[in-house]
Formats: C-alpha cells, structure tokens, sequence
C-alpha cells in the first residue's frame, strides 16, 4: 500500500509540474552537481535521457548579464531562511534567449 501511494503521488506530482510549466531541481553544494525534474530539462530544452548537468553548467545557461544577480539571489536564499523568486533569461541550445522564473526555498 505504501508504495502504491508513492507512485501515485509522483505521477500527480509529474502531472501538476507539467500543467503548470514547471520544473523542479536541487544541488548539491559538496559534488557541484544539480538534480533535475523532467520538466525542468524541458524547459530548458535539454534531454533528461542523456545529458547531466554540474550548478557551473546550470550557471553557464544563465545569460551572462543576468550571472551577477543569480548568483547574488542564490547567495541570499542558501544563507536566509524563506522564499526566493527571481526572473532572469537561459540560453536555449538552439541559440535562442528564454526567460524563466526561479521560486524556491532552500532545505
């Protein structure tokens, strides 16, 4: 039974992060390397079957522009405890600029 609702909380986990356009990612700090949801390659036009990202790499997609103010939003949500959103513009693979919007909490 525990399982069964596992799984099914996953699947409604996957359905509401699809509907709402959403993806889900953590990081950990010690290997540098970033977990992605499905939904999260997706939106940044990568292919979760084949491609596996470092926080350096995630921060490479980020516009250079828009690094400094990623990087300082990180800083504050890693040292404070709450809420963070911030927008800023990703480098898709085919060469074309799109704005993502970032809301989290650190754990």
């Amino acid at each position: 039974a525990a399982t069964r609702k596992l799984i099914q909380n996953d699947r409604w986990l996957k359905l509401a992060l699809s509907a709402g356009n959403a993806g889900m990612w953590s990081r950990d700090p010690e290997s540098d390397t970033v977990l992605w949801s499905d939904e999260h390659y997706l939106l940044y036009g990568r292919n979760p079957c084949t491609e596996q990202f470092t926080f350096g790499d995630w921060m490479n997609m980020v516009l250079a522009s828009d690094r400094p103010m990623v990087e300082a939003t990180l800083r504050k949500a890693v040292s404070e405890v709450g809420e963070t959103n911030h927008e800023f513009r990703i480098l898709q693979p085919d060469g074309t600029v799109k704005w993502v919007f970032l809301r989290g909490q650190s754990l």
